[in-house]
């Protein structure tokens, strides 16, 4: 496991000062972490990922240790341009995107205005853009709700209802995984601060369904290979939609499903994970190095 505490540096883009780390060498790799978690999500699968590619890791506005401006924009599209800003700023070129939950929606945000340099992107349980769970619809409506969220955060003291199908209970296999480390690097921290409870809502109370719906468009246009992870029992994000979203990517795609995955398989699942992500992603990053991606072709043909 992969220890992802202080920054390894800061990255200016503006309105936040992104918290950021790297990890590992060889082609480079951008994961982005969903809500309401942080970067310290991917230790798990970390020792796996920097053993053959660098691995780049940016806190959003909003989580973890980033230094989050009071004109920071929020909500799924904003998240992208934030991330994107980033990632130019550290000067990453020809890099794969890895993301989960809502960290996959927003990567997608950010690989449509760059898909020059994109050379593959690999998605957990995310949003599926025309499709709404009973949960997802849930969950919006406690971000529409005076303090909804923010009350919503603070039951999680009560393991009861942590565990349950409303709370932990629909992210992870066996509920008690998120009563050990997770609780402490995310849960416990919502439960005890208002600030970060506070700073967290935002992304919720500025979730957009107009964003979501215009990933339908990103997809369509999207020719660089994707790879879903999926865990079948996840009740924010279902199969059934997973597999019609699946038909949109127009480049090489594929969907792995693990039976009894939920929500945040990447977290108690991180073996399954990385096996079937670094098996695409050495593939098709492997190929993508060696050819000029057809992308920048059909660009230089229009041009």
């Amino acid at each position: 496991m992969h220890t992802i505490d202080a920054p390894h540096d800061f990255v200016n883009i503006g309105h936040s000062q992104l918290a950021y780390w790297q990890f590992g060498q060889g082609p480079d790799l951008v994961l982005v972490h969903g809500w309401p978690l942080h970067s310290a999500t991917y230790r798990y699968l970390l020792p796996h990922l920097s053993q053959h590619f660098r691995c780049h890791l940016f806190d959003l506005p909003g989580a973890g240790h980033t230094i989050t401006g009071e004109s920071a924009p929020f909500g799924v599209r904003a998240h992208g341009e934030s991330l994107l800003k980033a990632i130019r700023a550290k000067g990453i070129r020809n890099y794969a995107l890895l993301g989960h939950d809502s960290g996959a929606a927003i990567m997608q945000f950010a690989a449509s205005q760059d898909l020059e340099n994109v050379t593959a992107m690999v998605m957990g349980n995310t949003e599926t853009p025309g499709f709404h769970s009973f949960m997802m619809k849930l969950l919006l409506g406690l971000g529409k709700v005076p303090k909804g969220a923010d009350l919503f955060f603070r039951s999680l003291q009560f393991k009861f209802l942590r565990q349950s199908s409303l709370g932990l209970g629909a992210c992870f296999t066996d509920p008690d995984f998120g009563d050990g480390e997770f609780f402490d690097l995310f849960i416990k921290p919502l439960i005890e601060s208002a600030e970060v409870r506070q700073q967290q809502v935002k992304l919720l109370q500025h979730f957009s369904e107009a964003d979501i719906r215009a990933l339908i468009d990103i997809q369509k246009a999207t020719h660089v290979p994707v790879q879903l992870l999926w865990g079948a029992k996840d009740r924010y994000f279902l199969l059934d939609d997973a597999r019609k979203m699946q038909k949109r990517f127009k480049g090489a795609s594929e969907i792995q499903v693990l039976p009894e995955g939920k929500l945040f398989l990447h977290e108690d699942h991180a073996d399954w994970f990385a096996e079937h992500a670094l098996r695409f992603l050495g593939t098709h990053v492997s190929r993508a190095m060696m050819e000029e991606p057809a992308v920048v072709k059909g660009l230089k043909k229009s041009a």
